[in-house]
């Protein structure tokens, strides 16, 4: 983020295990949420985020999850 600066305009977001591409809610694996959030913020502008979630068996619960989770980090 720090090299893309305002040239980024959308983010595809989701947490794993550190070893695959799972798509968890953010929150639910080892990404470092407070620290991205924190350098995302130094970008200072709107920045559109989709949070893409896969394998979970309740997607009404989960999306409303994955809102609550990042609306914690903002």
């Amino acid at each position: 983020m720090k090299k893309a600066g305002d040239l980024v305009f959308s983010i595809h977001i989701h947490d794993n295990d550190g070893n695959s591409d799972l798509h968890w809610p953010i929150g639910q694996g080892t990404v470092d949420w407070t620290n991205f959030f924190k350098e995302l913020k130094k970008i200072n502008q709107e920045v559109g985020l989709v949070h893409e979630v896969e394998g979970y068996a309740k997607p009404g619960f989960v999306a409303r999850k994955c809102i609550e989770n990042v609306k914690s980090f903002l």
